[in-house]
């Protein structure tokens, strides 16, 4: 299995990004700026941040420092915690003469007062109470400490002499004069240039981002600076949102407009292409098989291949042999599979590079299971199912019923295989009632819907057929997924938090921006998205909250339409004294004029016959008798 942090290693081919950063910092007539890295959750923005930090530091005239934001997040002050981790590295990497100690004695100063200013606790009362010597009093003396043989005392004497307090007389006057001192500094330490590399910004709250970006503007951005900035651009346009709500227009463009003022120079990483993201598998499989210094030759070669021709495929079980020579057996394999999910994955996964490790990485994971309890399992029948439980959750959980249930292999399934196989639908009556008889089984509704789905139908004509298999093993180590809905949460991409945020907020206007935008989603987003809805309207119940939810669910399906093969499931397994009788219209108006009416209607039907929910059921019937 492969870790899930950011590497080195090109496995992707950034080459002609880094280069393009690279090119920009080291270009003295575009300093100071700010360069934005951005990309999905998970599309290998930490990486590249990485390879251009590693090429960076081979410069001793180059000083290097890494700011991780979401470890400081919920600080009181991160603009304070950033100046302060760059002053902290500057004291760790170069040697400090005299005018340099004081010029960080006085920053350090600056800092502390800032954090006392904010806060209006532990150093706003010393402040409040004793005004700037009351800072030196409850904690500048304690913040100087961390440089090594200063005389504090003597430099704030000197300072006092010299009048140089009043810095904290104002904000304004703290900015401009830490702003003058940090340039100053620089040039003191003989840094020709600094590059700070912030990190997980996008993992941050909405008022950490907005400090952390303040802080580079307002205090940092000085000559011979340079500032890479990972995010997904979206997280920060929502960080504005939430900072000035009282903006007047729309929202969206003020937080385009703030990025445009703070990121000089924006880099995009796209997602990767079905070719990209099999050579990138392929790699992770040969990594993972073949010894290190027979890897990096092929690496390289691959790398090599990728840059002659950008959109074919530069590493495939096609000419693995002619890249690798003679394949391992194991290597081998793994190729064959990877062309068997790589196009699915690619399109399902929108090309991101992170959630197609984690499928594999579970893959291999449960055949180790399997192989340590004394089963094999077949990579290619596991990964199929995978694919079931990934991208359609209610009908892995119907799946995994019926298998329970089977004695060996499951013959709704293989019922299921022949139909779609025949082309035939439920209306096609000549040759199903002959098929379902010689199998002694019916299908149910359940399984009638998965014949009106596209991808159902796709997954259950692709290789491995089940139809002789017993899949009873298989499912064994699947147990861990079901009935954990909420864990998908996991899955989330920052775009889908963003929007599920929004469509379980308060703001009827930004729930409409955000069932707008589902659109857009992959199908992996959308699957978390309605698993997450789903899991919410479970816990909530026959509440006025339960309605809401159901509002937004049948709304956000009605614009994701293949996913009303999830939904009639979902509400098939609900009990029906939680069903509130505002969900029989919706039902019905969602899938109105789509291949899933006669199914939705059958559970009308059936909600018309409740014991335990009596007004459901009078619903229900005046429902039916309409139409």
């Amino acid at each position: 299995m492969w870790h899930d942090n950011e590497t080195e290693l090109d496995l992707i081919d950034f080459q002609h990004l880094v280069t393009g950063v690279e090119a920009i910092i080291k270009n003295d007539h575009l300093l100071p700026c700010t360069i934005g890295i951005f990309g999905d959750w998970g599309s290998g923005k930490s990486s590249l941040l990485r390879m251009v930090e590693s090429n960076l530091k081979k410069d001793d005239n180059i000083l290097c420092i890494r700011f991780n934001g979401w470890l400081f997040d919920g600080y009181d002050d991160a603009k304070s915690v950033l100046m302060d981790t760059i002053v902290e590295e500057i004291i760790s990497h170069r040697k400090l003469g005299p005018k340099a100690k004081k010029l960080i004695g006085k920053l350090l100063k600056q800092i502390n007062w800032m954090k006392a200013a904010r806060s209006g606790l532990k150093h706003g009362l010393a402040f409040a109470t004793m005004g700037p010597a009351g800072l030196a009093v409850s904690g500048i003396g304690q913040a100087m400490e961390k440089l090594a043989n200063v005389d504090y005392n003597e430099v704030l004497k000197d300072k006092g002499e010299k009048g140089d307090t009043k810095e904290a007389e104002s904000i304004p006057t703290t900015i401009m004069e830490f702003h003058d001192d940090f340039a100053k500094l620089l040039n003191e330490t003989k840094i020709q240039k600094l590059v700070v590399f912030i990190d997980d910004l996008d993992r941050c709250t909405p008022d950490t981002v907005i400090d952390t970006l303040e802080a580079i503007k307002l205090f940092l951005f000085v000559d011979k600076s340079a500032f890479l900035i990972c995010s997904d651009e979206r997280l920060i346009r929502y960080a504005v949102r939430r900072r000035f709500p009282e903006i007047p227009g729309q929202d969206l463009e003020v937080g385009r407009d703030y990025l445009e003022k703070l990121i000089q120079f924006p880099v995009r990483i796209p997602q990767l292409s079905v070719s990209e993201m099999e050579s990138y598998v392929n790699l992770l499989f040969t990594r993972l098989y073949l010894e290190t210094d027979k890897f990096e030759a092929v690496r390289q070669e691959v790398m090599k291949k990728k840059g002659a021709s950008v959109f074919s495929s530069a590493y495939s079980i096609a000419n693995a042999k002619e890249i690798v020579g003679p394949l391992p057996p194991k290597l081998e394999e793994a190729l064959v599979l990877s062309a068997l999910v790589i196009p699915v994955l690619a399109t399902g996964l929108n090309g991101n590079p992170r959630q197609c490790k984690r499928f594999l990485n579970m893959l291999l994971m449960r055949i180790e299971m399997a192989r340590s309890k004394g089963i094999s399992l077949n990579s290619r029948t596991l990964a199929k199912l995978m694919l079931l439980e990934y991208f359609r959750e209610e009908s892995f959980k119907k799946l995994f019923e019926l298998v329970s249930q089977s004695e060996g292999p499951c013959k709704a399934l293989e019922l299921l295989e022949k139909r779609v196989a025949k082309g035939k639908t439920d209306d096609d009556s000549d040759s199903k009632d002959v098929q379902e008889e010689s199998l002694n089984i019916a299908l149910d509704a359940d399984l009638a819907i998965w014949l009106q789905d596209p991808w159902l139908n796709n997954w259950l004509l692709s290789e491995p057929h089940f139809a002789t298999l017993d899949l009873r093993e298989y499912l064994y180590f699947s147990r861990d997924k079901i009935g954990i809905v909420a864990v998908l949460g996991l899955r989330l991409s920052p775009k889908a938090q963003e929007l599920l945020n929004q469509l379980l907020g308060e703001s009827a206007a930004y729930k409409k921006i955000a069932i707008d935008q589902t659109t857009s989603l992959s199908p992996v987003d959308a699957s978390a998205i309605f698993e997450a809805l789903t899991s919410r309207l479970r816990s909530v119940g026959a509440t006025d909250g339960g309605d809401a939810v159901s509002s937004v669910l049948f709304e956000f399906c009605a614009k994701r339409v293949e996913l009303l093969s999830q939904l009639i499931p979902f509400l098939q397994s609900l009990p029906e004294v939680s069903i509130l009788p505002s969900v029989i219209p919706r039902l019905q108006d969602v899938t109105r004029g789509t291949p899933f009416a006669p199914a939705a209607q059958t559970l009308v039907s059936r909600w018309g016959k409740s014991k335990t929910n009596l007004t459901l059921a009078l619903v229900a019937k005046k429902r039916v008798q309409k139409d």
